[in-house]
């Protein structure tokens, strides 16, 4: 994600209630009320180390408060 400081600023940064999970999404639709957002298919980015899918149930449970925290916020739509 990459975004101008000026937006990130003017968007008042990531929401503290999101400790891990849903921040960037979060964040990107709270970008698009400002103005355009795009997607860059073609850039690939590869992240060495964390193995966060070894980390167990914890942070399903995170992942799942995190999910649950961000739809409260932006609504439970099928659409």
């Amino acid at each position: 994600m990459m975004l101008r400081g000026d937006t990130f600023r003017r968007l008042g940064g990531f929401d503290p209630r999101f400790f891990l999970y849903f921040e960037d999404f979060d964040l990107s639709l709270r970008a698009a009320t400002l103005g355009r957002i795009a997607a860059a298919p073609s850039v690939r980015i590869v992240h060495h180390g964390g193995h966060a899918a070894r980390k167990g149930w914890k942070h399903v449970v995170m992942f799942a408060r995190s999910g649950i925290q961000f739809f409260n916020k932006h609504g439970w739509r099928l659409s």
